[in-house]
């Protein structure tokens, strides 16, 4: 049977649409490039051609995901009728929201990526998330100055810094996540790292107190399957 002809994107995507199940569904070590080429029916020439290696595809599938986790902001960050405070808390409760959609697929590749065997898949994701919020986020920080509602000397290094203490909390989530799910006082233990996190928010941004709300107590126990 002759194979059916699609163009570069369309293919792409289905590799990277067939990597993501096989690699939720066998995990990702225990996945070969053969099971990807054998469920898309394309050969090992076609495969090569769009990934150099499993290393190569996984590369891209966290970039697939760091994409979309991010895709519900822009929309807010573009909304001219919001103000600076509303576009900070909108985006993490977008952000948040699409977590809790996505919630076995990122859950799967959080311990994929902080094993430590995997610190380059960390890194990429890493790389990626940081173009956001130093081009993207930090827009909303220009124009909490211009409201004159933030305090702050350098936008896009302020959003960097945001960033690297949003990402601090993942890793300390991470190592607590045994006791996280097994231990139901654990998640007072949680909700207090996430105040923290966002108390620290308003005081690199100049915010008012209590106007950054990053918190949602169900959103939050929904994600921990509380």
């Amino acid at each position: 049977m002759a194979r059916i002809s699609k163009d570069y994107q369309e293919r792409f995507d289905e590799i990277i649409a067939t990597a993501l199940t096989l690699f939720q569904a066998e995990g990702y070590e225990n996945t070969s490039v053969s099971m990807i080429i054998d469920e898309n029916g394309i050969s090992k020439g076609t495969f090569y051609y769009y990934f150099k290696s499993k290393r190569d595809l996984m590369i891209a599938v966290i970039k697939r995901i760091s994409e979309q986790v991010v895709k519900p902001a822009f929309a807010i960050i573009d909304d001219e009728k919001l103000t600076a405070i509303d576009k900070v808390n909108g985006v993490f409760t977008a952000i948040g929201e699409h977590k809790l959609e996505q919630k076995d697929m990122l859950m799967f590749f959080a311990k994929v990526i902080y094993n430590e065997n995997n610190a380059y898949l960390l890194r990429e994701m890493n790389r990626l998330l940081l173009q956001f919020w130093k081009n993207d986020f930090s827009k909303i920080i220009v124009q909490g100055n211009e409201e004159g509602v933030f305090t702050v000397e350098n936008p896009q290094m302020t959003a960097i810094m945001i960033f690297a203490a949003g990402e601090g909390l993942a890793i300390h989530s991470q190592l607590e996540e045994g006791e996280m799910f097994s231990n139901p006082n654990m998640m007072a233990e949680v909700m207090k790292s996430y105040i923290s996190y966002q108390h620290l928010i308003e005081r690199t941004l100049g915010a008012p107190d209590g106007s950054i709300k990053l918190v949602d107590e169900e959103l939050l126990n929904s994600f921990l399957g509380e």
